[in-house]
């Protein structure tokens, strides 16, 4: 009996593991504005790849001997020409960031088969993406000033809003949250607003602030759109500096009290009828 010996070709497919990495970019302006972004990419992504990711338009020429050439971000620049770029005494300089220092690159973007070796003497390959450095470009003569300095933290490593709970009078408005939404409230109604922030990077918070406009309060005034100022202080002196001859103030939505309590229970000294006349002694001819 003939026995047909059947082969099962087993093909494996190796597949290397890309580190997915962050670095930040600095990008200094002729006109001194500075934008600073985080890109994210895998490790040892070239520069010319790198850049082409930035949330700003850049121009480059066709790749040649030392690769492609950066000839404008955001319109400011050179024209292409060829494989190069136009040069008349400016051009985009190329740096990377080393002990809180900037440091003129001995490489290009994207030259080279192999990664450059991160020695500044060196002059062989091309950049390559690493996690956690900051690599900047700057328009200007070689001798121009160099960019301002941004460590990675902050470009990369920022604040998150992480959750945010809404209570109106004490119940859980439930189409609030960090993304948005509606709260049902009424002029007197106490608010209170849970925020939780997630802290990316070594940030250091000392103190959040946040100011809320009730919009749905303004839908009762339809024969004019009111200003809103959250200061009750500057809201009391705008009022008396617009108002006429014959006009009425009214000063209301506090009680009695002479203080008016923070949300740590501080009580601050306070008097309506004092920051009444304080504000009229500031206007001209009024004492």
């Amino acid at each position: 009996m003939d026995y047909k010996k059947i082969v099962i070709l087993v093909v494996c497919l190796l597949i290397p593991f890309v580190q997915g990495v962050e670095i930040g970019v600095v990008v200094d302006f002729p006109d001194g504005q500075t934008h600073g972004e985080c890109i994210k990419t895998n490790t040892g992504t070239n520069g010319y790849e790198v850049l082409k990711k930035l949330s700003l338009t850049t121009l480059w020429s066709d790749p040649a001997s030392f690769g492609h050439q950066l000839c404008k971000v955001k319109g400011i620049g050179d024209d292409v020409s060829g494989s190069t770029c136009e040069y008349v005494g400016n051009y985009w300089r190329f740096f990377i960031q080393k002990n809180n220092k900037w440091e003129y690159m001995p490489i290009g973007f994207d030259a080279g088969n192999s990664c450059w070796n991160q020695d500044l003497n060196s002059f062989n390959g091309h950049y390559c993406a690493k996690e956690g450095e900051v690599i900047g470009l700057s328009y200007g003569a070689f001798d121009a000033p160099l960019p301002q300095i941004k460590s990675f933290d902050d470009i990369c490593n920022t604040l998150a809003i992480s959750d945010v709970k809404v209570y109106v009078d004490g119940k859980k408005e439930s189409d609030a949250d960090e993304s948005g939404g509606d709260i049902q409230a009424r002029p007197s109604s106490k608010i209170e607003i849970e925020v939780e922030i997630e802290n990316l990077g070594q940030t250091q918070v000392e103190d959040v602030k946040g100011e809320i406009i009730i919009k749905d309060i303004q839908k009762g005034i339809s024969h004019k759109k009111p200003e809103v100022l959250v200061d009750r202080k500057e809201a009391i002196a705008r009022a008396l500096a617009k108002a006429s001859l014959g006009d009425t103030i009214i000063i209301t939505g506090k009680g009695a009290e002479p203080w008016m309590m923070t949300k740590d229970g501080q009580k601050i000294p306070w008097d309506d009828r004092a920051v009444v006349r304080e504000a009229l002694a500031e206007r001209e001819g009024v004492v």
